[in-house]
């Protein structure tokens, strides 16, 4: 391998991408890892020594605890220094990245170190697990050490792989390993919808009751109305989607697989001839629902990618779905303390918990700066017409938004004074709403002058070459006339 080889390269199905270390400067050396889709791992940074071809891991378990993963190769005549290193660093490495055992597999040549391979295992408390052979000539090069105790792992000897003079050793370990719990995912058949029953429930509401309180106040009332009349008049299934099922996976084959794994249990407890039956049945119909789901996910896809509004970003983002490359190895999150979120509860818990800390105000009830008046003008309302939501949704109006758009003409009146405020996530009717907003602001800054000529952020024709242009002018100019130029550059920090 080398960085000529792309990193999609030798994929396998069901698992995340290679994990490399390629030898630099030639090949036959080098060390890969890719990991089961769903498993929560992290890729550990080492201060490694020069040389010292080995990655490590971080497999979290299910008490948020982990297991030290350290893949080695150490060539024949490398010396030393790798074996050196682990048994020097190893306790270091556990302690730094919360890990209460380790796992070192790999060939590590070690009957040419066998002193230092002694001590590596003395010093760290380690057992190989491999009790026989893995080279063809004889000897054991591929040791599997670790701490856990030796009757939770089970080493296996298999057939050498392509031209390797090395057999490939499976290793099977009983451990409590976190996963990617499964998810409730809805299908929303639009197509299917009763625009007609929607509409009138939009027309028949009292708005002017309902939208009452403030800003929020009213989003909420907005949005909860919106829900129900969607989960009222838009046909949807609802099912438990598992980290690792592929793209095309849907409630079809989630009730083919139910049942192939009925008729299989009915089989084992009464293996008659009617129950294998309809086992294959079910087999088939499993095969067949698959192909279906497949054949109409890519038809879907393919509809997306030669669409009218499709862009780089989203063309490049369909092909690697297509490729099967956009499921991504779980990257953990480190708190303050130095633990680990994994889980997805857990990160979104995390990352809630930071953004919360950066919004607040150590003073929140301090005034704020009195700013001099630019302009006698003011805005004093936003018009919300059925087409300037139709012109600033664009692209939105396919797919899942297509329940907002479909139901604008009853909705024209909702937002007359509503407060515009900054939200992180916004639903697509918020986002229409903040296109709105920003045009009529926009709109108003234009007509009065009221931004800075030297402003060139956030500004529509307007781009980072200008500004280079108009500070390599200036700067130009006043070399020519023998003055001195100086640049200051501020930064912000978060919180002030």
């Amino acid at each position: 391998m080398s960085d000529t080889v792309e990193p999609s390269f030798g994929k396998i199905k069901g698992y995340t991408k290679w994990v490399r270390k390629d030898r630099i400067g030639r090949a036959g050396g080098g060390v890969a890892v890719c990991f089961k889709n769903g498993l929560q791992t992290q890729e550990l940074s080492v201060d490694l020594p020069q040389q010292m071809e080995a990655l490590f891991f971080r497999i979290v378990l299910t008490d948020n605890s982990g297991l030290l993963l350290c893949v080695l190769y150490r060539p024949p005549r490398q010396g030393r220094f790798s074996l050196d290193f682990l048994a020097e660093e190893m306790d270091n490495l556990l302690q730094r990245h919360g890990c209460k055992n380790v796992l070192i597999v790999g060939d590590l040549n070690f009957h040419l170190e066998q002193q230092a391979y002694n001590n590596l295992v003395t010093v760290s408390g380690l057992t190989n697990h491999v009790t026989f052979q893995t080279h063809e000539r004889g000897g054991l090069l591929d040791p599997v050490l670790s701490d856990l105790p030796e009757e939770r792992i089970l080493c296996q000897q298999l057939d050498k792989v392509g031209s390797s003079d090395h057999h490939a050793v499976l290793t099977k370990i009983q451990l409590h390993v976190a996963r990617e719990k499964a998810a409730p995912r809805t299908i929303w058949l639009w197509e299917q919808a009763s625009w007609r029953d929607m509409r009138g429930a939009l027309t028949a509401t009292d708005w002017q009751t309902v939208l009452t309180g403030d800003a929020e106040e009213m989003t909420n009332a907005l949005t909860s109305i919106l829900a129900t009349l969607q989960d009222r008049h838009v046909p949807h299934r609802t099912y438990l989607a598992k980290a690792t099922n592929p793209q095309w996976f849907g409630f079809r084959c989630q009730i083919a697989a139910e049942a192939k794994y009925a008729a299989w249990r009915r089989y084992k407890q009464r293996p008659s001839q009617h129950n294998l039956t309809m086992h294959r049945a079910a087999c088939k119909r499993m095969t067949d629902t698959s192909k279906w789901a497949r054949k109409h996910w890519e038809q879907d896809l393919r509809r997306k990618l030669t669409g009218p509004g499709v862009g780089d970003k989203t063309w490049w983002t369909l092909v690697k779905e297509r490729q099967g490359v956009m499921r991504q190895e779980s990257v953990p999150l480190t708190r303050q303390d130095g633990t680990t979120a994994s889980s997805s509860d857990d990160k979104a818990a995390l990352l809630a918990k930071l953004f919360a800390e950066k919004m607040q105000v150590e003073c929140p009830t301090r005034p704020p700066p009195v700013l001099p008046r630019e302009t006698a003008h003011t805005i004093t309302s936003i018009p919300i017409t059925t087409e300037l939501v139709e012109k600033h949704s664009g692209n939105w109006t396919q797919g899942k938004p297509r329940a907002q758009t479909e139901s604008a003409p009853g909705a024209e009146t909702m937002c007359q004074e509503l407060h515009y405020r900054p939200i992180s996530l916004l639903s697509v009717m918020g986002k229409v709403f903040e296109k709105l907003v920003a045009a009529v602001i926009w709109q108003h800054l234009d007509e009065h002058q009221l931004l800075s000529p030297h402003q060139f952020g956030f500004r529509p024709g307007r781009s980072t070459s200008d500004l280079l242009l108009l500070l390599s002018q200036e700067w130009q100019d006043t070399l020519d006339e023998g003055l001195d130029t100086l640049v200051v550059a501020l930064d912000i920090a978060g919180g002030l």
